[in-house]
């Protein structure tokens, strides 16, 4: 699914990281600005992050492999829609990024850390790889987490939600011949789509008296992003 402007574009797919359903959407702002939004399908939970060409380019200077921002985006597109072997995408918590670190630090290093709590975070980070002939390059891109989704976002699920909910109910009064088993699975997806957007109603309510967190200064997010890209 996909729409776009004469400069800008904003693209959904279906990934899967880790076995856990997403959906990952990648647009574009002005021509030089990429948001990446990441929602896990079970719970609507969502990640997002918003990153300047200049960001990007920055980043991507810092690990040695520099691209311009149109190639970047375009490196990204691919990898999230699994159209080329040279670049794939992952999404890690930051518990596995330390473990990725650990590792790659060596067994020596990894024995005393493995026993030192980690501090709760709840950020996501999409990891793009460009796997070149002699070499492997990591563009780690941080995601924050979104404690206050978007009012007219939530709508929306519950908008199309309640049409999933009526066309179900329209199946199974339409008086269609089915087996017993497929009537009871439909029933139970019938049941969990009420649930979820009853659940998404009470996030709306909840999100018009909550206040929105404020971000990070730009400064500090990208300084983690370029100790990140060195570790990894």
């Amino acid at each position: 699914m996909s729409t776009s402007t004469s400069a800008d574009f904003s693209e959904t797919n279906e990934c899967s990281f880790h076995g856990v359903p997403y959906l990952l959407t990648v647009s574009t702002v002005n021509g030089d600005t990429m948001c990446i939004e990441v929602e896990q399908k079970s719970d609507a939970s969502r990640w997002r992050g918003d990153f300047t060409s200049r960001y990007i380019e920055d980043i991507t200077t810092k690990t040695g492999n520099f691209k311009k921002f149109p190639v970047f985006v375009k490196m990204l597109l691919s990898a999230v829609k699994q159209a080329s072997d040279s670049v794939f995408v992952d999404l890690l918590t930051y518990q596995d990024l330390e473990v990725l670190k650990q590792r790659k630090a060596g067994t020596a290093a990894q024995q005393p850390a493995a026993n030192k709590p980690m501090a709760p975070n709840n950020k996501r980070y999409l990891i793009l790889t460009y796997a070149a002939e002699f070499d492997r390059v990591h563009y780690p891109l941080p995601l924050l987490y979104e404690e206050s989704p978007d009012p007219q976002h939530l709508k929306g699920i519950i908008t199309q939600l309640r049409a999933e909910v009526e066309a179900l109910s329209m199946d199974q009064g339409g008086g269609h011949k089915r087996t017993v088993g497929a009537a009871a699975e439909q029933a139970v997806e019938l049941r969990r789509m009420r649930e979820e957007n009853q659940a998404l109603r009470q996030q709306l309510k909840q999100l018009d008296r909550a206040v929105r967190t404020d971000l990070p200064d730009n400064d500090r997010a990208t300084a983690e992003v370029r100790e990140l890209a060195r570790e990894l």
